[in-house]
């Protein structure tokens, strides 16, 4: 079952430039750098959870499934927070880009943005 179009860029483009529309005036980049900052070790503990962990395992194998995720693929993530989704797609062969701004989510030793 495929839930999105994987491989259409466009969609993705389209779905990018909705979100940031969307978030417009939300928040300052320096609010929104604090805010993350504040919940970085409560987001740490949640992304561990056994019920995330499977989760996120799910989703990989989904990605992996569909030809998404393969050694090679350059994925840029941004908002990579401690890096749940970069690391795993590096160890899978990708050449990962993640940016984080919120020190406070970053794993201890990592700066950001980093290649991973």
């Amino acid at each position: 079952m495929q839930l999105f179009p994987l491989k259409n860029q466009q969609f993705w483009e389209d779905t990018w430039l909705l979100a940031i529309d969307q978030s417009q005036g939300k928040y300052s980049s320096e609010d929104n750098v604090k805010r993350w900052d504040k919940r970085a070790a409560g987001f740490a503990k949640r992304t561990a959870t056994p019920e995330a962990l499977k989760r996120k395992e799910k989703i990989l194998s989904m990605l992996t499934d569909a030809g998404v995720l393969k050694p090679g693929v350059t994925i840029l993530d941004i908002g990579a927070g401690p890096g749940s989704w970069a690391i795993p797609m590096a160890e899978a062969g990708a050449e990962v880009t993640a940016i984080e701004p919120s020190q406070g989510i970053l794993l201890p030793g990592i700066s950001s943005p980093c290649r991973v």
